[in-house]
């Protein structure tokens, strides 16, 4: 699908080596994004602010770190994200 200036683009990208490993995503809109785009985009980054911040206890699931990364999506209503 080719990359256009109506909708958003997510690049994610990592990789494993013997040393660690790495993981970068980055969303990119070469147009003008729709407000619920904006809405959405907002939103992820609160979540992932307030994950930021976050102390959690030694050996913590992934799943429950994923819950309070999407409570900002899922207060409003968007239970699909």
């Amino acid at each position: 699908m080719p990359i256009t200036d109506k909708e958003l683009y997510l690049c994610d990208s990592g990789a494993q080596y013997h040393d660690g490993t790495t993981d970068v995503t980055r969303t990119l809109h070469f147009g003008e994004p729709t407000n619920f785009e904006r809405e959405c985009f907002t939103r992820v980054f609160k979540g992932q602010c307030r994950l930021s911040t976050m102390v959690f206890p030694l050996k913590t699931k992934g799943n429950y770190l994923d819950t309070l990364a999407r409570e900002s999506l899922w207060g409003v209503g968007y239970e699909d994200f």
